[in-house]
C-alpha cells in the first residue's frame, strides 16, 4: 500500500506542476519496477479489526489505519513511515517503528 500511496503522490505532484511530465514518467517507471514483486492481499477481519482499533484511539485517515492493520496482521519486523501521527499510532499498536 505504501508504494501505491507513492504513486498517488507522484500524480498529485505532476498535476500541481511541481514536477515535469518527463520527471513524472521517469519516477513512475522506477516505482513500477519497484512494485514488480509486490504481493497483494485481501483485507481480512484481523486487518480490519486492527484498523478500527487504530482509528478509535488515534487521529488517522482510513488508509493509514489499514496500513497499520496490515503491518500488525503480517507481524512486520519494522514499520517505516514519514508521517509522525501514523508512526505514533503504529507504536501504540505494538509495532517497532522507524521514521524516514
Amino acid at each position: 500500500m505504501y508504494r501505491a500511496r507513492n504513486y498517488f503522490y507522484l500524480c498529485r505532484l505532476q498535476r500541481e506542476g511541481k514536477i515535469t511530465e518527463t520527471q513524472y514518467r521517469q519516477l513512475k517507471s522506477l516505482l513500477m519496477a519497484d512494485i514488480e514483486d509486490a504481493a497483494m492481499g485481501d483485507l481480512t477481519p484481523v486487518i480490519l479489526r486492527q484498523a478500527i482499533w487504530s482509528l478509535e484511539r488515534n487521529v488517522l485517515c482510513g488508509m493509514d489505519a489499514i496500513h497499520i492493520g496490515c503491518a500488525v496482521a503480517l507481524k512486520a519486523d519494522v514499520f517505516i513511515f514519514s508521517d509522525k501521527r501514523q508512526l505514533e499510532a503504529a507504536a501504540r499498536s505494538g509495532l517497532r517503528v522507524e521514521a524516514v
